[in-house]
């Protein structure tokens, strides 16, 4: 299941930050996305974790396992966007259909090993890019008939 929010809002970072590091939220930062690239980074405090509010949660930004390699990118993840409108789809189709554009969004929370909510993930859209478009992953098919 899909469930839209209204995004992230000023008052949102502000008790994230708040809640995990010391000092106010840095300038200019509007995303959870961003925040989370300062954690990593471990710059100003950013780098600096609550004690108290981490002993009963840890958010640090670590794998439990050492097989992530992608560093601050392992959290962003590549969706497929699809215009069914355009391409008439209603319901289930059977029909192989092209993906018009993909999105990346950023896993805000991590999914349990064992996860109660049923699949459930959280994340926060970060960009989208078209197919063709300078800097996208995602090119049109191209079939070379001899």
């Amino acid at each position: 299941m899909l469930t839209v929010g209204s995004g992230v809002s000023s008052a949102d970072l502000q008790t994230y930050w708040s809640n995990h590091h010391p000092g106010s939220l840095p300038a200019g930062v509007t995303t959870r996305w961003q925040i989370y690239q300062a954690e990593v980074a471990g710059t100003g405090d950013a780098g600096i974790w609550n004690a108290a509010t981490e002993a009963l949660e840890p958010h640090a930004p670590v794998c439990n396992l050492p097989i992530s390699t992608a560093g601050v990118n392992r959290r962003r993840v590549p969706v497929a966007i699809v215009n069914c409108s355009f391409w008439g789809v209603q319901g289930n189709s059977v029909n192989h259909i092209r993906t018009n554009a993909y999105g990346y969004f950023f896993l805000t929370e991590p999914v349990p090993l064992t996860n109660p909510d049923k699949g459930n993930i959280y994340v926060e859209y970060i960009e989208k890019h078209n197919v063709d478009e300078a800097g996208s992953a995602l090119h049109s098919f191209v079939r070379l008939v001899r």
